[in-house]
């Protein structure tokens, strides 16, 4: 079953492998990479094919979406649940984006979802 995530001004959806590009464009930036555990700087083609290869695999108790502003994907939110019963969830938002609350409303999706 495919998961598709709405809000007011998002479309949190699964990641395509035309999704390449944009990941590149949001991620090759120490400003955002920095904040986040697993992404490498420089972030290359090959580094997006890799994580779209992992993410085309289903992992149960995990899930990885797009988030879409305005048609462009602008950042990755996921989630993943803990072997003690708990869950995570990490995002990263395109830096000219940042300060707008998009990262607390696709969080707010997601942990609503997560909840179900």
């Amino acid at each position: 079953m495919t998961t598709i995530l709405t809000t007011a001004r998002l479309v949190l959806r699964p990641l395509e492998t035309g999704d390449a590009d944009a990941l590149v464009r949001g991620l090759n930036n120490l400003n955002v990479s920095k904040w986040t555990a697993r992404i490498p700087y420089p972030y290359a083609l090959a580094d997006a094919h890799d994580f779209l290869a992992v993410c085309a695999k289903e992992t149960p108790g995990m899930l990885r979406l797009a988030i879409i502003h305005d048609g462009a994907l602008i950042g990755v939110i996921s989630y993943e649940a803990a072997r003690t019963g708990g869950a995570e969830i990490g995002y990263w938002i395109a830096e000219p984006l940042w300060g707008k609350g998009i990262g607390r409303e696709a969080a707010r999706a997601m942990a609503d979802h997560a909840f179900e």
